[in-house]
């Protein structure tokens, strides 16, 4: 059974029409106040745009991003929310940026770091035409840089940066 949204193997590109759509739809967290999280006090909401898969990889439909992704992003219901789009591919994702214009100003253009053989998508990601761009650095695989220019480089157009860890026995047994 398939989980609406959801492919059925990683692999295949899928996609769903209308979910971006529903997602502008969902109501504006600004002024709403939780108790238990109160550092999300007065924020947008903040929405993934394919963090489970990659919207630029060969096999994108650039119309189809357009018409579904960036259309309801623009729409006014839209554009209460932040969407964090991220990419292993940011040169696609500049050339696509180029395409429509640049990314709305409510949307953070995102590539993905996990070792120093992936610095070159941060200066892929400044080509990014986006008021907003970030890295996530996970999993981390390898030391990122420990040139001093280098560091300030990254700090260079890029203000968002959001690290984690990848859980698993897998990953625990590779630690011991």
């Amino acid at each position: 059974m398939q989980n609406r949204g959801y492919a059925l193997a990683f692999g295949v590109v899928t996609r769903f029409s209308g979910i971006v759509r529903e997602m502008a739809k969902m109501p504006d967290l600004r002024g709403t106040c939780d108790p238990t999280k109160p550092w999300l006090d007065g924020c947008a909401r903040l929405i993934f745009v394919s963090d489970m898969g990659d919207a630029f990889s060969r096999d994108s439909d650039l119309a189809f991003l357009e018409d579904e992704v960036i259309e309801p992003i623009r729409s006014p219901q839209g554009r209460r929310h932040f969407w964090l789009w991220l990419t292993k591919r940011p040169d696609r994702m500049a050339r696509f940026g180029q395409r429509i214009g640049g990314f709305p100003p409510n949307v953070c253009a995102m590539t993905t770091l996990t070792g120093s053989d992936k610095l070159s998508r941060v200066d892929q990601l400044r080509e990014v035409p986006a008021t907003v761009r970030g890295l996530s650095v996970e999993p981390l695989w390898s030391r990122l840089s420990s040139d001093q220019r280098r560091q300030r480089e990254f700090r260079s157009k890029i203000v968002l940066f959001y690290t984690g860890w990848r859980c698993g026995q897998k990953h625990y047994e590779r630690l011991g």
